[in-house]
């Protein structure tokens, strides 16, 4: 990780996840801003990952690592354009699961953007 997420991005993401988990399409589309075409994507690219009955999750803050796995539960890198990408691997009922979440912080803010789920 060479950048760090400040308590209110790392909020955001926790928020952003559990509406994913919980299919929630109003938060998405109001309080993240993801248009209906996207979230039918993001929802669609879940269920090839994790069970409807499941609880997705980010991991905790202080998960700095899992055991077996060399990559950090959650990375966070800076881009040439300023920006701060992070790659959050995603838990489905507090196990670590394949699917990793990539978004964007465009500035101080937790103003975050998705980009993509991926593995």
């Amino acid at each position: 990780m060479d950048a760090a997420i400040t308590g209110d991005q790392y909020g955001a993401l926790e928020r952003f996840v559990a509406a994913i988990s919980e299919r929630n399409r109003k938060a998405l589309s109001e309080r993240f801003l993801v248009p209906e075409y996207v979230i039918e994507e993001i929802f669609e690219v879940i269920s090839d990952y994790f069970d409807d009955e499941v609880t997705i999750t980010a991991p905790h803050r202080k998960m700095t690592f899992i055991p077996g796995n060399p990559r950090p539960p959650v990375d966070a890198y800076h881009t040439n354009a300023g920006t701060v990408i992070v790659d959050c691997l995603l838990l489905a009922d507090g196990v670590p699961g394949e699917a990793i979440l990539h978004i964007e912080f465009v500035d101080d803010s937790d103003r975050l953007h998705y980009r993509y789920i991926g593995s």
